[in-house]
């Protein structure tokens, strides 16, 4: 590919991904009426008598607050002028810098115009195309959509599971969105299309970067080179370790939110706290880490490589080398220390950063 073509390529995608991301699940929404949370609420509350209560809990608080307001409001305005005024103006000043507490919310409620999935999944696939654009080889879409057919349906069993069983307050359900089945069929239908097609994206990736380690293995068997040869091939190593760091980004650019958000969704920081997305959080991270690892491979067997290549170099010239030059060959290293070890804080911290809302 041309240097330029690849990122033509990775924009028509965008534009692809934003019309299966965003407008079609949005204009699919707006039909079928859960766009606003408004809608999903309406439907969750005929639904659930338990969303219905606390729904009334809190409409009531709220008609309580403001008839305190109003009520301090008017009394300040009728008596100002009076030696009751101060009472009054304390009385008001109370309730608004210390307002009552509201009840808890026990339910949480998301339609289209907000939902946080959207955004999570146009940038998943956008990062995920641009992994397999520069991954070096063709894609094979016979075993991409084997696989990734296989991993859709260990990925997707969770939600199937909150859908179709642990769906009701009484098995612990918080969360009603407008792509779960019982508020809307459609457009959970159109979900599940959209993670089959991040999972196909994934098993394409694993197919692709195996080949990228099978081509490093199949080398090192067939390299006949001398091992001074294969020392001075330093410069492609530190290129591996380049293309390793701009895969680890990717990467966390398209798992992070997918673990940020499930983490947040069962430890309540996003919203109530609904524990039937453990397993998903976990699984999030099990693909994550899974494919960063394969993702890792070529590195780290091309290091493998070069240092068995060094110490073959070391033990053929031990007595003909000075003793200079023998330091020199033994304190070469075509990686920097302090990137290896800042890429690998980095990748770790990343990857444990989600971790860190549910142990709050």
């Amino acid at each position: 590919m041309g240097s330029s073509r690849p990122f033509r390529v990775l924009f028509l995608f965008a534009i692809l991904w934003l019309v299966w991301a965003a407008i079609l699940p949005g204009v699919v929404a707006r039909a079928r009426g859960v766009y606003f949370d408004s809608q999903v609420e309406a439907i969750a509350v005929r639904n659930f008598s338990e969303v219905a209560d606390d729904l009334a809990a809190h409409r009531t608080f709220e008609r309580t607050a403001q008839n305190l307001v109003r009520n301090a409001s008017a009394a300040l305005e009728s008596e100002l002028a009076t030696k009751d005024g101060t009472k009054h103006f304390d009385s008001l000043y109370t309730i608004v810098a210390r307002p009552p507490k509201a009840p808890t919310r026990n339910f949480q409620v998301a339609g289209f115009q907000d939902n946080q999935t959207t955004p999570i999944f146009f940038v998943h696939f956008v990062a995920m195309s641009a992994l397999l654009l520069w991954g070096g080889h063709r894609l094979r879409f016979g075993t991409g959509l084997k696989l990734g057919g296989i991993l859709f349906v260990i990925y997707e069993w969770p939600n199937w599971v909150r859908n179709f069983w642990l769906n009701t307050p009484s098995y612990g359900r918080k969360v009603f969105s407008y792509v779960h089945w019982d508020i809307d069929k459609v457009s959970f239908l159109l979900q599940e299309a959209r993670v089959l097609t991040m999972t196909v994206l994934v098993a394409l990736l694993w197919e692709q970067r195996a080949r990228t380690v099978s081509d490093y293995e199949l080398m090192a068997r067939n390299d006949t080179s001398l091992p001074y040869e294969v020392i001075a091939r330093s410069e492609s190593l530190t290129n591996a370790f380049a293309a390793w760091q701009v895969d680890s980004i990717l990467l966390a650019l398209a798992f992070l939110p997918w673990t940020y958000f499930y983490w947040l969704e069962v430890n309540g920081g996003g919203g109530v706290g609904d524990r039937r997305y453990l397993v998903s959080a976990v699984f999030a991270h099990v693909l994550w880490a899974s494919t960063w690892a394969l993702l890792s491979g070529p590195l780290w067997k091309g290091l493998r490589e070069w240092n068995r290549a060094k110490l073959a170099l070391l033990q053929s010239v031990v007595e003909t080398v000075p003793g200079n030059a023998l330091s020199l060959i033994q304190e070469g290293n075509p990686l920097n220390t302090a990137s290896v070890i800042g890429a690998g804080l980095a990748a770790v911290i990343s990857f444990l950063l989600p971790l860190a809302s549910w142990l709050k």
